[in-house]
């Protein structure tokens, strides 16, 4: 899982029509190791923004979640 703040004039709708690549933004936390049947908590102090949080690790249906 990671944590995505953008840039200050783009969007969701930026990022997920780019190309693989650099994002419109700045990683800037996560979480990394996720193990079956684990729990894992993050803590972030959110600054005014936007921001995206993307999971790679697909549903049990086989979709993608977030």
């Amino acid at each position: 899982m990671a944590i995505v703040k953008f840039s200050h004039d783009k969007t969701l709708a930026d990022f997920m029509s780019l190309p693989p690549g650099l994002p419109p933004g700045a990683p800037i936390g996560g979480i990394t190791g996720e193990a079956s049947h684990q729990v894992n908590y993050l803590v972030e102090d959110f600054k005014k923004g936007s921001y995206a949080i993307l999971c790679f690790l697909p549903a049990k249906n086989g979709k993608m979640h977030a």
